[in-house]
C-alpha cells in the first residue's frame, strides 16, 4: 500500500503536515547554513562524558540509560550549538568533525540533523526498506551503466547475445558488478521518431530478451532501465510516461528505474515535473510491487521522498572538482546523508569523466554505499585503470560479505571514528565504526598519496579486553597493544584499559579491522580472511594507473565494381587535393563546466590520425573521380533489388518497417512509398545494395566533397546561407513525422546537380570499431528535427537539448568549439547540418540500428 507521503505531499514540495505552508526548500534553510563559526567549543570533559553514552564505547553507561538521556547528563554545555555543515549544493554530503575532541559532540549533532530531517512529513516512512527488493536493493554496491552497444554484450557477427562475456569481463578487471542500467537509447534518440521505449524494444529479441540474457549470465544481478524526461518530441511526446514506463518495467520483469537528469522532486532546472513517486504508483499498479528507483541527480534536498527512492546517483560526495577526478590528491571524506537517514538505502558515487577513481571509490567505501563503474559513456571510453580496479574489486569484497552488519538499521554507525595520528604521515586515515551484536568493524581509508605505516597512527579502542582483532583487509590476526588513555567519563575504573590497533595502508589504500570477542570468530568470517589474505598479496602500486583514449579503425570498404548502368547517376570530377574539414556534434566533449579531462575516445579516428577527435584539424587528401547517384536510393529501386537477389538479413527485425511487411521475403511496399527514399535499412542491407548493382557506399569524405562541390569553404549543398526553403519543411515531433518524394527540390543540390544531400535523410557512410564499440557516420540530416520549443522560443517544461546528433555553435568559423554545457536553448540545425558537421550513430544489431530517417546513396570508382 502506498504510504500517506505519496498521496499527501504535491510535486512542488509543500508539506501538508510538519510545516504547514512551507516548502522543502523552506524547511532545509536552517540546515543549509554553514555551522563552522556557531560550533561550541568542546571540552575534553565534555569530549570524554558523551563518548561514554555512545553504543560500543562504555557498555556501562551506555546500557544504562537512552542516548538521549546520556548525551543530556553531560550538562548544557556540552550539546551542540548547530546542526553539521552540508558540504555541497547537492545535499549529498556531510563535513565531519573539526577534530578528535569535538567528535563525539559532532555525533550528538549528526543525530539531532537525523531526527529533525526524518521528521519532515515529505521524507515519509522508512516501511519500504523492509521489504526483501529493497534489501536486494541496498547490496547494489557496484552498479554499471551498460551500452547495449557494447561489443562485449552482444557479439554482431554472430547475432547473439553474450551477456555471460560482458559480465565476466567485469569481474574479471575489478570484481564484477551488482546491478546493470540497460541503456539503448541517448546518444542516438532523435534521429528519428522512436522513443526511448521503442529503441529498448527494437532490442534484439525485444527488452524481456536482453533481460532473460543478463539474468542468465547472472541470476542475482539487479536490472534497470532509464527514463529520459526530456523525450518528448518522439513517439508518445513524453505523455503518461509514468504509466508507459511501469507497464514496461513490470513486463520485462526489472527491478527498477533511473530517471535521468532528475532528483526525486522532478526534472531538473525545469520545476516540480513528475517526483519519483509517479512512477513508483505506476509501476506498483502494473503489477511490480516495490519497484527500485534510482534519480540521477539524488535526492531532492537529501531527503525528498526517500520513502519511496532507494537509490540516487551521486556526482559531489567525492568532492572532485566539477565532480569529475583527474589527479589523486589528499582530501577529507564526507558523509553520505543518505546513508545516514537510511542504511538501507543505497546511493551511489558517479564520476563518469574521471580518469583516477580513487577518491571516489574510497569515499563511497567509508559511508558502506555504492560505486558506478561507468566505462562506456555512451560509446566514449573511459576505462577504470588496473590500480583503481583492483582498489575496486578490495573494497566490494569487503563491503559485500558484511553486508548484513552494514546495512542492518540496528547497527550503530560511527564515521570519523577518532584518529590518534603519531606522524604526519598519518594524518589522512579516516575510519567508519559499525557497532554490531557480537562484532565490531572498523572502515578505514588512507587518503594520503604515501602509505601510512603501522607507527604513523593508531585506533584507541576503549574498554577492548577481552576481545580479538583481525586485519580484515590483509586476512591476519593482529596484536594488540594497551594504553592508559583517558577515553571515556569514568576512564579511572579497573578495567577501563584501552587498546590500541594499528595496520599498514597503502597509498590511497584501504583497511578493515574486525573485533569478535576472544575464540568466537564466524566460520565464514575465518574464510574470507583466507580470500582477503590471497587477495591482496601483490600491493597496489605495482598496478598502473595509466588511462587513455582506445584506437579506432575504420572498417575498409570493397572497392567497386567497374559499373555499366550509370543511368541516374551523375559524373563528379576528383581532386588531388581536397581539404577537409570536419568536426563532431556530440553534447559530450573534453571540456566540461570549464574543467579539462584526459584525451578520451570522443569521436572518430580517421586513418591518417593517432587518436579518436571530435574536433578534427583540416586534412588535405586526394578524391578520385566518382559516379554518383543523383538521388537517394529509392524504395522502388531496394524493392527491384529484393526481387532480383535473394538477399534476406539475419535480423530482419524493422527491416523495412514502414512496408508493414511481416518479413523480408514476398514482401511488397506501398505505391506512394515508391519515390521516397528507402529507410529502416541497416548499414549492412545498405552495403548489399550498393555492391549488388556494382557500387558502393561513400566514404564520408568523399560524401562531403561530392555534397561541397569541391569547395572546402562551402557550408551547404547549394551555398553559404542556410535556406530551409531548399529541403522538405522541419519535422520538430513525431506527430508531424513524414516522408518526402526525392528530387522534390532540385534548388538544394550540389554544384554538380547531386539532390537531397540536407533535409531529407541521414546518409550511411563510414564504420568504425575499437575494443569496445562500433559506429557509424550520418552526414546529411533528415526532416526530423526534434526541438521542442515554441515559434517565439519559448521552451517546453521539460525540454533539455540531448536529441541526436548533439550541438555544434550556430555562428563562428567553421571549427568552432562548443562549449555551452549548461545551454538549454533550441538546437540550431543551420549548424548541425552545416557540411562540415557529421553525427556519430552508435552501432549493435540492426534490428536497433535501422531507422525512419536513414538512408543511402551510391558512388561508384569511375
Amino acid at each position: 500500500a502506498l504510504s500517506t507521503l505519496q498521496l499527501a505531499v504535491s510535486s512542488d514540495g509543500s508539506s501538508n503536515g510538519h510545516s504547514p505552508g512551507k516548502s522543502v526548500d523552506e524547511d532545509l534553510r536552517p540546515f543549509t547554513v554553514s555551522g563552522s563559526d556557531r560550533r561550541r567549543a568542546v571540552t575534553a570533559k565534555c569530549s570524554r562524558c558523551l563518548r561514554s553514552c555512545l553504543p560500543g564505547e562504555d557498555a556501562s553507561s551506555s546500557s544504562e540509560t537512552s542516548y538521549t538521556d546520556c548525551v543530556s547528563s553531560c550538562g548544557l554545555g556540552c550539546k551542540p550549538k548547530s546542526t553539521p555543515e552540508i558540504g555541497d549544493a547537492r545535499f549529498e554530503g556531510i563535513v565531519g568533525p573539526e577534530n578528535s575532541t569535538s567528535w563525539s559532540q559532532w555525533l550528538w549533532s549528526l543525530n539531532l540533523l537525523k531526527a529533525d530531517l526524518l521528521s519532515m512529513e515529505w521524507v515519509g516512512s522508512l516501511a519500504e526498506y523492509e521489504t526483501d527488493s529493497f534489501k536486494r536493493g541496498s547490496a547494489a554496491y557496484v552498479t554499471v551503466q551498460t551500452m547495449v552497444h557494447d561489443r562485449n554484450l552482444y557479439n554482431f557477427s554472430k547475432a547473439a547475445w553474450t551477456a555471460d562475456r560482458y559480465l565476466a569481463d567485469l569481474k574479471q578487471r575489478f570484481g564484477g558488478v551488482d546491478q546493470v542500467l540497460i541503456w539503448a537509447g541517448y546518444p542516438n534518440i532523435g534521429v528519428d521518431k522512436r522513443s526511448n521505449l521503442d529503441m529498448l524494444q527494437a532490442l534484439p529479441g525485444g527488452l524481456k530478451t536482453a533481460v532473460s540474457e543478463l539474468r542468465a549470465a547472472d541470476p542475482a544481478i539487479l536490472l534497470q532501465i532509464p527514463y529520459k524526461p526530456w523525450d518528448i518530441s518522439t513517439n508518445g511526446l513524453g505523455q503518461n510516461d509514468p504509466e508507459r514506463y511501469g507497464k514496461a518495467l513490470a513486463s520485462a520483469g526489472l527491478d527498477g528505474i533511473n530517471l535521468d537528469t532528475m532528483d526525486s522532486r522532478g526534472v531538473y532546472q525545469r520545476g516540480p515535473v513528475m517526483p519519483s513517486s509517479d512512477f513508483f504508483r505506476a509501476a506498483e499498479e502494473a503489477g511490480l510491487k516495490h519497484p527500485i528507483i534510482e534519480p540521477e541527480l539524488g535526492l531532492y534536498g537529501g531527503a525528498f521522498l526517500m520513502n519511496i527512492t532507494e537509490q540516487s546517483w551521486n556526482y559531489w560526495l567525492a568532492s572532485c572538482p566539477g565532480g569529475h577526478c583527474q589527479t589523486r590528491s589528499p582530501f577529507a571524506p564526507k558523509l553520505s546523508l543518505q546513508k545516514l537517514l537510511a542504511r538501507r538505502s543505497m546511493p551511489h558515487i558517479c564520476g563518469r569523466w574521471s580518469t583516477q577513481r580513487s577518491q571516489e571509490i574510497l569515499t563511497a567505501y567509508f559511508n558502506a554505499i555504492g560505486f558506478t563503474a561507468w566505462e562506456n559513456i555512451w560509446g566514449i571510453w573511459n576505462g577504470i585503470n588496473p590500480r583503481d580496479g583492483e582498489l575496486l574489486r578490495r573494497s566490494s569484497a569487503i563491503l559485500r560479505h558484511f553486508h548484513g552488519t552494514l546495512s542492518d538499521p540496528s547497527t550503530t554507525w560511527l564515521p570519523f571514528y577518532p584518529i590518534k595520528q603519531e606522524s604526519p604521515s598519518g594524518s589522512h586515515v579516516f575510519a567508519s565504526k559499525f557497532v554490531a551484536p557480537e562484532r565490531d568493524l572498523w572502515l578505514l581509508i588512507n587518503t594520503a598519496t604515501a602509505p601510512t605505516g603501522e607507527k604513523d597512527w593508531s585506533l584507541q579502542v576503549p574498554g577492548g579486553k577481552g576481545y580479538d582483532y583481525y586485519d580484515v583487509h590483509s586476512g591476519v590476526k593482529l596484536q594488540v597493544e594497551l594504553t592508559d588513555a583517558c577515553l571515556l567519563k569514568a576512564c579511572k575504573r579497573k578495567g577501563d584499559t584501552a587498546v590500541l590497533l594499528r595496520v599498514p595502508l597503502e597509498a590511497h589504500g584501504l583497511g578493515a579491522i574486525l573485533k569478535v570477542p576472544t575464540g568466537k570468530l564466524d566460520s565464514e568470517d575465518a574464510k574470507f580472511l583466507l580470500r582477503m589474505k590471497a587477495l591482496t598479496a601483490r600491493p597496489l602500486s605495482s598496478f598502473s594507473i595509466e588511462s587513455g583514449p582506445v584506437k579506432q579503425e575504420v572498417v575498409p570498404s570493397t572497392p567497386s565494381q567497374r559499373v555499366t548502368n550509370t543511368s541516374g547517376m551523375i559524373a563528379v570530377q576528383g581532386s588531388g587535393s581536397f581539404e577537409f574539414r570536419i568536426k563532431g556534434a556530440i553534447i559530450e566533449d573534453v571540456t566540461s563546466y570549464g574543467f579539462k579531462f584526459a584525451p578520451l575516445s570522443v569521436g572518430v579516428q580517421y586513418p591518417w590520425e593517432q587518436e579518436p577527435a571530435k574536433y578534427h584539424p583540416a586534412h588535405n587528401l586526394s578524391i578520385n573521380d566518382l559516379w554518383v547517384d543523383r538521388y537517394p536510393v529509392t524504395n522502388a529501386q531496394f524493392s527491384s533489388f529484393l526481387n532480383k537477389t535473394s538477399y534476406a538479413p539475419t535480423d530482419s527485425d524493422n527491416f523495412l518497417q514502414h512496408w508493414g511487411c511481416a518479413g523480408p521475403k514476398a514482401c511488397s511496399f506501398p505505391l506512394n512509398l515508391a519515390q521516397q527514399p528507402v529507410v529502416f535499412v541497416g548499414l549492412e542491407d545498405a552495403r548489399a545494395y550498393c555492391d549488388h548493382v556494382g557500387k558502393r557506399l561513400p566514404h564520408e569524405w568523399e560524401w562531403q566533397y561530392i555534397a561541397q562541390g569541391g569547395d572546402p569553404t562551402r557550408r551547404y549543398p547549394w551555398g553559404s546561407y542556410w535556406q530551409p526553403e531548399l529541403m522538405p519543411k522541419a519535422q520538430p515531433n513525431a506527430s508531424v513525422a513524414n516522408m518526402t518524394d526525392v528530387g522534390q527540390f532540385p534548388g538544394g543540390a550540389s554544384k554538380d546537380g547531386i539532390e537531397d544531400l540536407v533535409g531529407l535523410i541521414w546518409h550511411w557512410t563510414d564504420e568504425y570499431r575499437d575494443a569496445h564499440t562500433r559506429a557509424a557516420v550520418l552526414r546529411g540530416g533528415s526532416a526530423f528535427q526534434p526541438n521542442a520549443h515554441a515559434a517565439n522560443g519559448t521552451p517546453d517544461s521539460r525540454y533539455q537539448p540531448w536529441y541526436f546528433p548533439g550541438r555544434t555553435p550556430p555562428v563562428g568559423p567553421w571549427d568552432a568549439q562548443w562549449l555551452g554545457d549548461a545551454d538549454y536553448g533550441p538546437k540550431d540545425y543551420a549548424s548541425l547540418y552545416s557540411l562540415t558537421v557529421h553525427g556519430k550513430y552508435l552501432l549493435m544489431a540492426p534490428s536497433l540500428d535501422r531507422a525512419g530517417t536513414i538512408g543511402f546513396r551510391c558512388v561508384a570508382d569511375k
